[in-house]
């Protein structure tokens, strides 16, 4: 245990399925606006480093709270999703919605209302020759 309190590592506990939430050191609720490093560490080891818009594949991160923090929105963990920097201004601009929170699935929505899917990769993808 001496270790992984001297280590440069973060650990994290993750859990497939089930309805346990992340501990309670990792919400702030409406207290402070900021994410902590531990929060922005956790959002982007959840989304393995990659924005959370379907179809996007940016890895250079900023932490939005889906639920608008001057709207009352919490800083917790739940409610954080990381955003490449393009879909973010998208996203203040009205040209993208957030709804929803990381235990149950966030939902992408354009302007429009049109629900943004995460598209299939081709498994059997050839080269031409």
């Amino acid at each position: 245990m001496y270790f992984l309190c001297v280590s440069d590592f973060t650990a994290f506990l993750m859990k497939d399925g089930g309805s346990d939430r992340q501990a309670q050191i990792l919400n702030a609720g409406t207290a402070k606006y900021q994410p902590n490093l531990l929060q922005r560490r956790s959002v982007i080891a959840r989304q393995h480093g990659v924005c959370a818009t379907p179809g996007c594949h940016h890895t250079h991160l900023e932490i939005h709270h889906s639920i608008w923090w001057s709207l009352g929105g919490p800083t917790d963990l739940d409610l954080l999703v990381g955003l490449c920097t393009r879909c973010h201004h998208l996203l203040h601009r009205g040209r993208l919605q957030i709804t929803g929170n990381a235990v149950t699935g966030f939902t992408f929505t354009t302007k429009a209302g049109r629900t943004l899917r995460r598209r299939r990769r081709r498994a059997n993808y050839r080269q031409a020759a």
